[in-house]
């Protein structure tokens, strides 16, 4: 359900929240943190300036920082801005057709829908970053996907 791409953003993202709410890091170097290609990244970051989620600066010390608190800035947030609205189109419904009249399986999917989004925006960027990696037991887990984290500590 969330692609790689807002995945790679969702990555980026906590890795300038770790450093800081005034960290500015070249995108070039978030590739090479999050483990993906700079043009790719890129495209990424550029998405997530234009609905405001990060700033850019140009120039030779220039990169991204984040627009505003990471506290403010939801997995929803994210996940919409590289991916699109959480909608499906299941069924040929009309507009916002009442419940009773749609099929059952079009009823279940917008559940799946709704239930996705509302948990998405319950979490913020400011809850990832109070615990970016496992712990106790599972510290040494591998197929953690924060586990670059380990790699590429704060600068």
């Amino acid at each position: 359900m969330i692609t790689k791409t807002s995945e790679f953003a969702i990555k980026a993202l906590v890795v300038l929240a770790l450093e800081g709410p005034n960290a500015q890091l070249a995108p070039r170097d978030l590739a090479t943190r999050v483990g993906t290609s700079p043009s790719y990244l890129s495209k990424t970051m550029s998405q997530l300036v234009k609905v405001g989620i990060l700033r850019s600066q140009r120039g030779p010390s220039g990169g991204v920082m984040l627009a505003r608190p990471a506290a403010a800035i939801t997995l929803r947030d994210i996940v919409e801005a590289c991916q699109g609205m959480l909608i499906g189109a299941y069924c040929q419904a009309i507009g916002d057709a009442e419940e009773e009249n749609v099929c059952a399986y079009h009823a279940a999917m917008y559940d799946v829908r709704k239930s996705t989004a509302d948990a998405l925006g319950r979490w913020s960027l400011a809850d990832l970053t109070r615990c970016p990696l496992p712990r106790g037991e599972l510290a040494g887990n591998l197929d953690c996907r924060m586990g670059f984290l380990r790699e590429h500590k704060k600068s």
